[in-house]
């Protein structure tokens, strides 16, 4: 009698040991789980918000380009690049329209290389302003842009330039029906500044930077982000803290070289929801082990 009731206490006490030990690693597994799973939902919607970033520099240089187009497939220009006509930049080239194109810079290079008319525009405070000629002349000297043997040549990107990074669209100019031959080039270019990069925010309504790869006062967690980039990989994510959460893209240039690096930061709001979540995960694990 003694000895069953020996062996049943021990039974239910292996019993109970067992128990426990697999509600502890249902508990470790379901953490784990949970952990990760909101891990990669915060992942998925950085992600997502860099690439809408992507996106809406994307659209500016598709916005550009189409602008170029319009301007450098046009019997006027075609006429004007040869005569030099002021009709043409009073009709065309006025304060009002550029602003309206969201167009910096305009400049007409002929075959020989020569700048024909640069125009130079303040898109934050309105008007015209100097248009420095060493940045003319480089752009005029750039045969990626002005080297446009063949009608369907044009290039559209990046260009990190001596007034800062810019979108510049590149255009060979041509009759209105896009026949030649080729009678120079126009290029449109809009200036990535603090003003442009707060209108991207503003639209996208994400906390957005962008920075050239050779910025000397970049942060030092965008330092450690672009380091790591490679020809493979080209965005990143990284946790600041407990509470932001910060994603990384890097943007190369019209050469294909590495140009800017932008980030978006925001609050870590699914990594807050899933505290709360394990929190109860926890405390519900423990009542039935109990």
């Amino acid at each position: 009698m003694i000895l069953t009731m020996t062996l049943r206490k021990k039974t239910s006490l292996f019993i109970a040991i067992a128990f426990a030990c697999l509600i502890a690693c249902l508990l470790v597994i379901s953490l784990t789980i949970t952990r990760e799973g909101f891990t990669d939902i915060e992942d998925k919607e950085i992600r997502r918000d860099v690439e809408r970033a992507l996106n809406i520099i994307d659209n500016e240089m598709a916005t550009l380009d189409d602008t170029a187009r319009d301007f450098a497939f046009s019997d006027d220009t075609y006429a004007f690049v040869r005569s030099g006509s002021k009709a043409y930049i009073r009709d065309n080239l006025r304060e009002p329209a550029m602003t309206k194109l969201r167009v910096n810079y305009v400049l007409f290079v002929n075959t020989a290389g020569r700048i024909v008319f640069g125009k130079s525009y303040d898109l934050k405070n309105g008007g015209e302003i100097p248009f420095p000629r060493d940045l003319q002349e480089k752009m005029a000297s750039d045969r990626l842009l002005t080297g446009h043997a063949d009608p369907d040549n044009g290039v559209t990107g990046v260009m990190l330039l001596p007034d800062g990074p810019m979108l510049v669209s590149a255009r060979p100019i041509l009759t209105s029906d896009m026949t030649g031959p080729v009678r120079g080039t126009l290029i449109m270019a809009t200036s990535l500044d603090h003003f442009k990069i707060r209108q991207f925010a503003r639209i996208t309504k994400l906390s957005l930077v962008v920075h050239p790869v050779d910025d000397e006062q970049m942060p030092p967690d965008i330092r450690e982000v672009a380091a790591s980039f490679s020809a493979s990989t080209s965005m990143d994510v990284k946790r600041l803290n407990k509470n932001i959460i910060a994603g990384y893209a890097l943007i190369r240039d019209i050469y294909g070289k590495p140009a800017l690096i932008l980030r978006i930061d925001q609050p870590r709001a699914v990594y807050k929801q899933s505290q709360t979540t394990v929190h109860y995960l926890f405390v519900s694990l423990i009542v039935i082990a109990v």
